[in-house]
């Protein structure tokens, strides 16, 4: 987004658009973490989502991680009917970014 490039696309983020989290979004889209087009970032996140996310970092970090088999786990989250958490989609994965980084 820094130079306003998009690698992922979603229905619901703009290039103009200002959340932080929006290149975190974008990054993990390329490495499974979204089973859709649609980011929903301001949404909270699912505990069943939450768990294939921090799956998938784990991987991440371990060098493990198939982005194919994530999507399929996310899209099973997805599917689920899960709890909520208090934590919003946007906020775990700019969380996860900030992990990333260091």
């Amino acid at each position: 987004m820094r130079y306003r490039q998009l690698v992922s696309f979603f229905n619901d983020i703009k290039i103009t658009d200002s959340d932080p989290a929006i290149p975190a979004a974008l990054y993990f889209a390329t490495k499974g973490f979204f089973n859709d087009y649609n980011a929903r970032l301001n949404e909270p996140l699912t505990q069943s989502v939450q768990t294939a996310w921090e799956q998938g970092l784990q991987q991440m970090e371990q060098g493990t991680l198939n982005p194919r088999q994530l999507a399929k786990q996310v899209q099973q989250a997805e599917e689920q009917s899960s709890p909520a958490t208090k934590v919003k989609r946007g906020s775990f994965l700019l969380q996860a970014w900030n992990r990333i980084q260091n």
